[in-house]
């Protein structure tokens, strides 16, 4: 009798077990959220709306798949961020920078009207989806600060809309309600500055990680308008001296976030840096901003931390060129970034993205020029070199000459020597071709700052 209840006892905690097991399947369903703007009908260029998307405080969702349903001569590009709170306005224009762009019929606000605002999600020029890895999601809804899904979608050109035409572009997100082992979450680099007409320049930014997680990058994405050459992100460690590709990609290509370069961690102490190189073949000055006809420099870090907590701060800002490089900055310890150590190829496109660039992979006429620019690029920094060797030759040349006619050298043998080595670089300098000038130049100026020198230190021991 005792063997038969001790047989019952496990019979009735096996069954008890499995229904735990059953009930953990059937709350542990699939999840499919379409987010779509309402047919609307932006009126002015360069218009953002924003679309909310309430979250169930009870019961989060782990998102692993995202699938934009748009195209890119509809939507320059579609953004999706979490938040604590939003207004009032179930659509509105959220445009930072349109507050003047008369489109009255969407009233003027912020993407979020909280303190938490989290990038999730970004989508331009027809990328296709993104699938996380096996174990990671983003953790959405419930007990995270992402109560609310606001879709941004930035309308570059309205021509459609103007005879009454409307859209409903959007984002399809796939997951499931059981929890993961791991939460993902999206770091982003942005610059401010601007870059004058003709110009090539560095945007770049860089901060220290400092809380207390272990960051594991998995995925990178550039973006910039048609200025953008090449976008690069690297993590430092060794107080500036270690530095480690997370990513470097042309943002004239697809839009898409892709595997990150190395595997690698970020722990508490390292640097995370990034680097748009842009190059104005426009005959104005552009700055950052976020119309068409402005630039943006953005670097963007898909990554995932153990548990379902992520870092609180997931932004890395500067205010760009001119008024900030990377040589500006310091960590909490005072030290700098060895920028020698830097990777010499950090704004250079990778060989095989110019080849996409050359076969018609980069977006209209953006892509054209971008592969314009990648062609010349070196050349163009090579004659940069040149003209300013060329302007040191030409100063210091200047230089003697000016001590020659001021009668400050006395002796007769010395300023004869001196006429006879400006003749020299004259002719040497006049029967140069341009590779050759490339070549010498350097040493050209070495020679005439060494001749310069010798003269001053000659009078100077002359006069004691």
């Amino acid at each position: 009798k005792r063997v038969f209840f001790l047989i019952l006892k496990k019979m009735l905690c096996l069954i008890a077990l499995l229904c735990l097991q059953v009930t953990s399947l059937v709350f542990a369903s699939p999840v499919e959220l379409d987010l779509l703007m309402p047919d609307v009908s932006p009126k002015a260029k360069d218009t953002y709306l924003c679309k909310k998307f309430k979250l169930d405080e009870n019961q989060p969702i782990y998102i692993n798949q995202f699938e934009a349903n748009s195209t890119k001569e509809i939507a320059h590009h579609i953004l999706l961020f979490g938040c604590d709170e939003v207004g009032n306005e179930d659509v509105w224009n959220c445009g930072e920078m349109n507050s003047g762009n008369q489109n009255d019929n969407y009233k003027l606000g912020p993407v979020c009207t909280g303190r938490k605002q989290s990038i999730i999600f970004a989508w331009a020029l027809d990328a296709p989806k993104l699938v996380l890895p096996n174990d990671v999601a983003f953790k959405l809804g419930g007990d995270s600060d992402k109560k609310y899904l606001v879709m941004q979608v930035h309308y570059a050109n309205v021509d459609k809309f103007l005879n009454g035409g409307t859209d409903n572009s959007g984002l399809k997100l796939l997951g499931q309600t059981e929890p993961v082992e791991n939460t993902a979450g999206v770091y982003l680099v942005s610059t401010g500055g601007y870059i004058s007409p003709g110009k090539v320049e560095n945007f770049e930014a860089a901060c220290e990680m400092n809380e207390n997680f272990v960051m594991h990058p998995f995925a990178y994405r550039t973006h910039a308008h048609k200025l953008g050459l090449v976008n690069s992100g690297y993590v430092v460690k060794e107080h500036g001296h270690d530095w480690t590709e997370i990513g470097r990609r042309s943002p004239q290509l697809p839009q898409m976030f892709f595997p990150v370069s190395n595997k690698i961690e970020i722990n508490k102490g390292d640097v995370i840096v990034g680097r748009c190189t842009m190059k104005n073949f426009v005959d104005r000055t552009v700055h950052i901003g976020s119309t068409g006809d402005d630039e943006m420099c953005n670097f963007y870090i898909m990554y995932y931390v153990k548990g379902d907590k992520i870092l609180s701060n997931n932004n890395c800002f500067s205010y760009g060129p001119p008024y900030w490089h990377l040589d500006r900055f310091r960590d909490s310890k005072g030290h700098g970034l060895d920028m020698d150590r830097m990777p010499k190829d950090a704004s250079e496109v990778p060989a095989d993205q110019v080849e996409q660039l050359k076969n018609g992979g980069g977006h209209g006429a953006h892509g054209a020029h971008q592969n314009k620019h990648m062609d010349h690029s070196m050349k163009e920094e090579d004659m940069s070199r040149k003209e300013d060797n060329q302007d040191d030759i030409d100063e210091s040349m200047e230089e003697l000459r000016e001590i020659l006619l001021s009668n400050k050298i006395k002796n007769q043998l010395q300023a004869s020597i001196l006429n006879s080595l400006l003749d020299e670089y004259e002719t040497k300098l006049g029967s140069m071709n341009e590779p050759k000038l490339d070549e010498d130049s350097d040493d050209i100026v070495m020679d005439l700052e060494n001749l310069e020198n010798e003269y001053y230190l000659r009078k100077l021991l002359g006069s004691r």
